[in-house]
């Protein structure tokens, strides 16, 4: 009794957590994700039972084969009484208690796992409270995915990496408060300045990053450029004084992965600090001043 208690125990615990793992690929149709995971708990339970019913009786292979044909049968009757249930009976319980996006079909593995929950929920956060853009950790789960995505697709994908010049000048003499002002309004006037593909995320402080899909890297010092004199024209009214300064790069023509694609943006955004600041540097900048020194 308690060896069969324990055991269905542990079937249900398995159950739950296959379930879970299937969702990446069955997750809007529920009812394959739960037939399929008692089907292969179910099919691993008959192996093991078989295995020890034939070391100790001999008992023949097509005993095991009805068996496992019927608790498979027994899944699939399972499986649709399950989501008859959720569908008719438990159908009019708030959309909001089993899941944020409304579902049509309530999943009561949903309900006792809270996996998928906490994933929707994730979806709907990321957002910098001060600014309202994506924050560092939405960058961190977007950019990998969105760099494989383009670069499996061939098509190029830039990264502006953005920082306020001076800007803990502007703290310091108008406090933080105004500081807090400031980066308001910078998120606001990078965000007019960019494409709806574009994606813009507070990195930290006074620094943003701007991802732009399908974008080359001619086009993206292009719009880097028509970013750094929107707040310039705007430096005194809106941004106490404060400029820009923007590093560009692109991949894969940069970069063949993501880390490296920030690396070179990050390093020529400290060369645009370190040369005056208020200024862009990208692949093309670089080339026109490496031109240049040439010809001299």
């Amino acid at each position: 009794m308690v060896w069969g208690t324990t055991l269905l125990f542990i079937d249900s615990i398995a159950i739950i957590l296959l379930y879970e793992h299937l969702g990446t690929w069955f997750r809007r149709v529920p009812i394959l994700r739960l037939f399929t995971s008692d089907a292969l708990i179910l099919s691993f339970d008959q192996a093991g039972f078989f295995i020890a019913l034939h070391v100790y009786s001999s008992a023949p292979f097509e005993a095991m084969i009805g068996d496992w044909m019927a608790k498979v049968c027994a899944a699939f009757v399972f499986s649709v009484m399950i989501i008859g249930y959720l569908r008719f009976v438990e159908h009019e319980e708030p959309a909001a208690e089993h899941s944020v996006k409304g579902r049509n079909i309530a999943d009561i593995f949903y309900m006792l796992t809270f996996r998928e929950r906490y994933e929707d929920l994730l979806q709907q956060t990321g957002r910098d409270a001060l600014t309202g853009v994506f924050n560092r950790r939405k960058l961190e789960l977007m950019a990998t995915e969105a760099f494989q995505k383009e670069t499996i697709a061939a098509k190029p994908i830039s990264l502006l990496a953005i920082d306020i010049d001076q800007f803990k000048s502007v703290n310091d003499n108008f406090g933080h408060k105004v500081g807090d002002e400031v980066l308001q309004a910078m998120a606001i006037t990078l965000s007019r300045g960019l494409r709806p593909d574009d994606q813009l995320f507070r990195y930290g402080g006074e620094e943003f990053i701007v991802l732009s899909p399908n974008l080359g890297p001619a086009a993206a010092a292009l719009i880097a450029e028509r970013l750094r004199e929107a707040v310039n024209t705007h430096s005194e009214t809106n941004f106490r004084g404060s400029t820009i300064s923007i590093g560009v790069a692109t991949a894969p023509i940069e970069a063949t992965d993501f880390d490296s694609l920030f690396a070179c943006a990050d390093t020529r955004l400290y060369v645009a600090k370190n040369n005056g600041r208020n200024r862009v540097v990208s692949a093309y900048s670089q080339l026109n001043q490496d031109t240049a020194t040439s010809a001299v």
